[in-house]
């Protein structure tokens, strides 16, 4: 089914003796950023909402399954981060994994975020470009962001539907347009190879492997020299390793180092660190606590700010809500007084107030609650281009977090230890940088308000508030007058006054009535408010400020270990190997 969207998730493919599937469920931030990037499309159903399941967990699911959280039209797809299915291959088996992403540029956003997260991790992407359109901004802009933040040293193109091309296309030109796509990204990024690209006919293929149809001599050869291309992918990945791994192995790497000194030269005391080497750690360490400082508090001189700002947004809430109930009042009041003149002597008659009661009140008040309104959500629209300012102050703070960490290490200099330098001891930052990106590609889809919030007439409470004849008053009718005595004015006015004294406070219940609901809506639309500013915190600012805790941290640990190696350095040669032997353990049992 080459045109229709199958996949909704990554599937993982590995090695296993036997055959086991697993699902990983969403992140609760991730099912976030899927309802808000859905909801924009129109793409999220109401059953959504009420299926419990854990998020983030990994479950055990039979075969037969595999498709309610896999396909595109799976039942389960919505909640599913990704698939994994070991399967006994030789291929396989010889140690890399095959990861099968949604279609990039799809229907669902959500996807393109599930495929961006999964190629961040990846040692090889294979991209299909459309024959017809090999080098567009969107899959150019796509392809630079992965190379750059991601792990990424190796690039296979793949160029599809050319059958399809019209008269006027070329697959020489199409394939001539993909090659400066790709050639332009490898050479971006110097740890980039770009190991070719081929023109592949999917539907050609798939009639040779489950058909057993011949290939054409063209498609024999590409198909070839792409398996070429991805055995040489496979080799390369052993050049690459996580940022976790990295930390562990440069310094484990450390330690063996000094240990093998201390054995060679058969003496208690432990390598000579140079001079200024406590110095830079020092300094980078109070360059970083300095930085944390500084962020924190423009963060919380940026939250209170905003607190302020919705604290005075409440008070003026409340004020008009205390001026729209004296107002909706007096203008019922008013109209009462002027349809009591009306009727004259038929004043005291109940089915005389009808028309007021059913019609004139309720078109009065509606004109009145819908003013208030139109002002209220005048001051709502406001917010969105508020929450855009502070997503965007807090989008540079968590950047310059970020920047903070690379621009620490790199103005160390490289201070050396046995070819060994101090930049390959400590945590790189621009390694950080790249394992934090999908967090604030995904933070910048979640914070614009949706249409329903500057909508205050969403809430039922509103509408309910005008069921019914909120101001008619039972047996209105003045049993024991006869009619003869209304002729006295007199009579008429006291009678009017008694009826229109009743009328007000039917008309002060109602109004108290209606200004409840106004401001249950009005509540509703805060606690959406405080919400969104709490999510622009959480994902745009809080991981920076956490991964450059982090990195203190990190060189506390490293200047306290060496500040220890150098007290001990007069101590005999079996505690610094029990020493070394133990830091070993402890980098084992304890990951950074």
């Amino acid at each position: 089914e080459e045109s229709v969207p199958k996949t909704a998730v990554p599937v993982e493919f590995y090695f296993s003796e036997h055959e086991e599937f697993y699902v990983q469920f969403l992140e609760e931030k991730e099912l976030t950023i899927q309802k808000n990037s859905e909801k924009q499309q129109g793409l999220f159903f109401l059953q959504h909402q009420n299926e419990q399941f854990s998020c983030g967990t990994r479950i055990k699911i039979p075969k037969n399954e595999l498709n309610d959280y896999a396909d595109t039209a799976g039942k389960h797809a919505h909640k599913t981060a990704k698939v994994y299915i070991g399967i006994n291959n030789p291929l396989l088996k010889q140690g890399f994994h095959l990861i099968d992403t949604p279609g990039f540029n799809c229907v669902n956003p959500f996807h393109d975020y599930l495929t961006y997260k999964e190629c961040l991790q990846a040692d090889c992407i294979v991209f299909a470009a459309d024959a017809r359109k090999p080098d567009s901004a969107t899959e150019l802009n796509f392809l630079r962001e992965i190379t750059a933040k991601g792990r990424v040293i190796s690039l296979i193109g793949i160029l599809t539907n050319a059958d399809r091309l019209n008269r006027q296309e070329n697959i020489a030109k199409s394939l001539e347009r993909a090659q400066t796509m790709f050639r332009e990204i490898a050479a971006q990024n110097s740890q980039i190879e770009f190991l070719g690209l081929y023109a592949l006919n999917p539907r050609e293929l798939m009639d040779h492997f489950c058909r057993r149809k011949h290939l054409s001599k063209e498609q024999h050869a590409a198909w070839e020299q792409f398996l070429s291309s991805v055995e040489k992918a496979v080799k390369n990945s052993g050049n690459v390793r996580d940022y976790q791994q990295k930390i562990h192995t440069n310094a484990q790497n450390l330690l063996t180092k000094i240990q093998n000194f201390a054995d060679s030269e058969h003496k208690g005391n432990i390598i000579s660190y140079p001079a200024n080497l406590t110095n830079i750690l020092t300094n980078h360490k109070e360059a970083l606590l300095l930085a944390l400082e500084k962020y924190r508090n423009q963060a919380l001189q940026l939250t209170q700010s905003v607190e302020k700002d919705i604290e005075n947004w409440q008070k003026n809430q409340e004020q008009a809500l205390e001026a729209f109930e004296q107002e909706f009042i007096t203008a019922l009041q008013l109209k009462a007084h002027e349809f009591a003149d009306m009727l004259g002597p038929g004043i005291a008659k109940n089915d005389k107030w009808k028309e007021f009661d059913q019609n004139i009140a309720k078109q009065t008040a509606g004109e009145k609650v819908k003013f208030f309104i139109e002002k209220q959500e005048e001051q709502l629209a406001q917010w969105e281009e508020k929450i855009k300012i502070f997503h965007k102050n807090m989008h540079i703070l968590s950047n310059e977090c970020l920047e903070t960490i690379s621009l620490t290490v790199n103005s160390m200099g490289s201070t050396s230890i046995e070819n060994t330098t101090l930049n390959n001891i400590l945590v790189q930052g621009n390694l950080k940088m790249k394992q934090l990106s999908l967090f604030i590609a995904g933070a910048s889809s979640g914070f614009i308000l949706s249409a329903s919030f500057f909508n205050l007439m969403t809430v039922g409470s509103i509408a309910l508030a005008f069921l019914g004849d909120p101001i008619s008053i039972s047996g209105l009718l003045l049993t024991g007058i006869g009619a003869v005595t209304l002729h006295f004015q007199g009579d008429l006015q006291k009678h009017k006054t008694i009826i229109l004294r009743r009328k007000q406070k039917k008309i002060e219940e109602w109004a108290k009535k209606v200004r409840l609901a106004l401001t249950e809506a009005i509540q509703e639309k805060q606690t959406e408010l405080y919400e969104q500013y709490r999510q622009v915190i959480q994902q745009s600012f809080l991981p920076s400020f956490e991964l450059l805790f982090s990195e203190a941290v990190h060189i506390h640990w490293y200047l306290e270990f060496i500040r220890q190696l150098q007290k001990n350095e007069t101590a005999e040669y079996e505690k610094t190997r029990q020493l070394t032997e133990n830091t070993k353990k402890f980098l084992a049992e304890k990951p950074l």
